[in-house]
This record gives structure tokens, sequence and C-alpha cells, in this order.
């Protein structure tokens, strides 16, 4: 959904949550009040440079030709470009981060740096803030006080959920809510992929050949630096009741109706009407639920314990270290062994499938 919004100062923050709920693209016209609860809202839902009106005497007037009485108090009225599509948001504040304000900007020109900031640091006995010395040792000082800790001292055994899996009904006789948490649990075990990545995965990319289902995202993926986007794969199982390939081919022919006549690209829908593209967050919530269906602890494991419990049974059965980072998308074994590498109980369940990234041509 495309539009234009000028709506009352009060209900700001309801508009700001329907255009995120609704994924939509509008052009919103609001007062630059930087201390009201909304505005870390309206920043985050940003996706391009937001242009300042020119202030005028008549800007606000009313049918009667009365002026707004907040017109005498120096009122400033943004045009904000918004989206509620999260990884747009993402984008731009990704790109504009290291702007702020110039004497070269226009006056018309708005820039944050970071997103919120609105004025440059001032130089500390004539050095730039981020190379200061006494900064520097200030930030390394917090680092070593509070360093970053792995969230899980052990996880789960994924033995626990795929015996559930083997134990539900055929796909076909599933119902979508249940097809479509099963489908997102057994993906995410099988690629180690983060919910916002299976969010992404594009519909119309995908094709199974000889038993093995290939797929793309429509954006790289979180930590990727640079270079063409990937390609990823999922082998079948044997076991047709925990195969992820089987259920993916029945969940995209059980959401084709809900698709008709909609512009959706995305594997993952929503399961009420209308049927739309979904986030990573309500991925997740997928996950947990069936992870709670299945036997885990869903009050100390979140959705994103997947990956680690994933990788950590791949470890246990052999699997490579360099296909597991490949899959996981870590750069050095460090980090993997430091925040997702686990002891998991014993377990005979066969491997669990490690997807193998490659670039696409």
């Amino acid at each position: 959904m495309k539009g234009y919004c000028f709506p009352p100062f009060s209900p700001i923050m309801r508009v700001l949550n329907k255009i995120r709920r609704e994924q939509a693209n509008i052009v919103l016209i609001a007062p630059l009040w930087t201390g009201q609860a909304w505005f870390p809202s309206l920043l985050e839902l940003a996706v391009g440079v937001p242009r300042i009106i020119r202030p005028e005497v008549n800007l606000l007037t009313s049918a009667q030709g009365n002026q707004h009485p907040l017109s005498k108090s120096h009122l400033l009225l943004v045009a904000w470009k918004l989206s509620g599509i999260a990884w747009e948001g993402e984008a731009f504040r990704h790109k504009w981060s290291s702007l702020s304000w110039q004497e070269t900007v226009p006056p018309r020109t708005l820039l944050t740096s970071p997103p919120g900031v609105t004025e440059r640091i001032d130089p500390l006995e004539h050095a730039k803030i981020g190379i200061h010395p006494l900064v520097i040792k200030l930030l390394k000082g917090c680092y070593n006080q509070n360093p970053p800790s792995p969230r899980y001292s052990n996880l789960w055994d994924p033995e626990v959920v795929l015996n559930f899996v083997k134990g539900m009904d055929d796909n076909d006789a599933l119902g979508l809510p249940s097809l479509s948490r099963k489908l997102a649990t057994l993906m995410t075990l099988a690629t180690l992929m983060r919910t916002s990545e299976l969010a992404a995965i594009v519909l119309n990319s995908i094709r199974v050949e000889s038993g093995v289902a290939i797929f793309c995202l429509n954006r790289p993926r979180k930590t990727q630096m640079g270079g063409p986007l990937q390609s990823f794969s999922i082998p079948s199982f044997r076991e047709a009741n925990s195969c992820s390939v089987a259920c993916l081919v029945s969940y995209i022919s059980r959401t084709t109706t809900k698709r008709s006549g909609m512009d959706l690209n995305s594997l993952f829908v929503s399961l009420v009407s209308p049927h739309k593209a979904i986030t990573g967050n309500t991925i997740g919530r997928w996950i947990k639920e069936f992870l709670r269906k299945g036997g885990v602890d869903t009050s100390v494991f979140s959705a994103y314990s997947t990956r680690g419990a994933a990788a950590s049974k791949a470890v246990s059965t052999g699997v490579s270290i360099d296909e597991i980072l490949r899959a996981g998308n870590w750069r050095t074994n460090s980090t993997f062994a430091r925040f997702y590498k686990r002891n998991l109980q014993p377990s005979s369940v066969p491997d669990i499938a490690v997807s193998q990234a490659e670039d696409s041509a």
C-alpha cells in the first residue's frame, strides 16, 4: 500500500503502528517533535531523507481561515518517506549512518547521524571524539567490564523435535497453521538461517531438482559484507514426515490459492486473510510455538536457539566445521565456538541437514 498522510498530531503513534503492521509505503507529514514518544518509531520507519517544509504564516489554516494555534510557536513540519518493511528501514539507516549536520547542507534538508541525533559533537581537545585517547580507553574499559557472553550454557537436542515431527500426521493432513510452523522449524534447522532470513526467501526462486530444494533470498544475509546473493540447497530425507523438501512442496501447494490475486513473492504468508508476507518476528513466534509442542522448554530457549542447537548437533555427527561455518554464515570458528557450540545430550538421531550456501551465478 502506498499513500500520503497528514494526520492530526494526537494519533501519530497509531498511524505509525498501522504503517508497520500493513507494511505500507507512506509520505507522512508530522511536526519535528523529537521529544515525543512516537519520534523513535518514526526514525525506524524512515527510508528517505526527511524534508523540512518551509514555515509560512498561512501554512496551517482552518476552513474558516483561522490559523492553527501552534502556528505562532515556530512549528516545523517535516515530510517523511516511511516504509513498514523492516529491511528497507535498516538499509536506509546503514546508508546514511555516517552523515551529520554540515554547514553545506541545505537548510531544508534534515540528516541524522546516528538516527535520532540531529547535531554534530564538537571535537574534544582538538581531536575527533571517536579517536580521542580518553574516549577509546573508556570504551575499552566498558567492554572489558561487561564483555559479550553466550546466552545459553547448553542447548536442547534437535532429536526431541524430530521425534515429535515423526509422530505428526502427514503434511497433507495438517492444518495450515501446523504446516506453517513445521516448515519454518525444519527449514531453520536445515539451513541455520535466522528468522529474518527465512522471511526473505523468494518464492519464485524455489525449484526442486533430484530431490534437492534450491532457493535464494531477496537480499544479502545479515553478516554478508558484499558479493552476489547466495543460493541455498536442502537435500531430501528418506523419512518423508521429517523431510524439509517434502514439507516445502506441500506448503507451496497449500498456499497457492491464498496468493491468488496478490503480488506475493515471499515464501511464508500470514495465516489469516488477507494473506500477506510476514516478518521474521512472526516466524520466530511460529518456531517457538512448535518447539514448545515438541517438548522444548521455551521459557528458557527462544526460536533463535535453533541455530546453535542444529549446528552443535551437526558437529557431534561429524559434519565439517567449514560446512557449518558456511551454512551459519559465521566468519570464524572462534565466533561459532564461543556463542553457538554447546553440549547436547547423547542421541542417535540422523544428522541434521546443513545446507551449503553457494554463490549464485
